[in-house]
């Protein structure tokens, strides 16, 4: 009877025997330990100053800008890759749109110039030259804005613009009372407004 005593529980009296189990208790589940560079993106910040970023061939480096925006990368907790991806994108979008200005710019000069050598057929040369002769009653800030070089107009020849070449032909016919070309040595003087404005233009055919 001992043995049984030992072997379970229960009592002499009743003569039965219990056996017992023992439950294990059941173990919560843990979340999986994260993967070192996880742990190191979620701590990873703002540095104490980021350094210079990336733009693209040609892009000229604005110090200025990229202050101001590391000032807010710095507010927004930016690491430099996270910073940087944003001066990825933004570059990628300037690139675009300047492609597209230039495009348009390229399309509008082409049917600007279309447009005028329709109009003046055969005397295009002689029209041409006597626009040039008319521009050259202006200073050399004139010039650059006809010629498409003004600072706030940049691209945008308004030499080219029917309008325009119309005005700056007659103001030359007005003006011409001697022949637009006197005789000089190839290479002694600049290159005449002729050239500058039209491009290579046989100015004598305007005398």
């Amino acid at each position: 009877m001992a043995e049984e005593i030992l072997a379970g529980e229960g009592t002499p009296e009743s003569g039965v025997v219990e056996e017992t189990t023992t439950e294990k208790p059941k173990e919560e589940p843990t979340a999986p330990s994260p993967e070192p560079e996880e742990a190191m993106e979620e701590t990873a910040g703002a540095p104490e100053s980021y350094g210079p970023f990336t733009v693209p061939e040609g892009v000229p480096y604005d110090e200025g800008a990229a202050k101001e925006f590391g000032d807010l990368a710095r507010e927004l907790n930016l690491t430099q890759e996270q910073a940087q991806r944003l001066v990825d994108v933004y570059a990628q979008k300037q690139s675009s749109q300047r492609e597209a200005l230039t495009a348009h710019l390229n399309q509008m000069k082409e049917s600007w110039v279309g447009e005028i050598r329709k109009e003046w057929g055969d005397a295009f040369d002689r029209q041409a030259a006597l626009a040039a002769k008319g521009a050259e009653l202006g200073d050399e800030a004139l010039l650059e804005l006809l010629n498409g070089r003004d600072r706030n107009l940049p691209g945008i020849v308004l030499a080219d613009h029917p309008a325009m070449a119309r005005f700056l032909s007659r103001v030359g016919e007005m003006t011409s009372e001697k022949p637009l070309v006197e005789g000089a040595p190839a290479g002694s003087v600049p290159k005449s407004a002729a050239e500058v404005l039209y491009g290579t233009v046989d100015v004598k055919t305007a005398e």
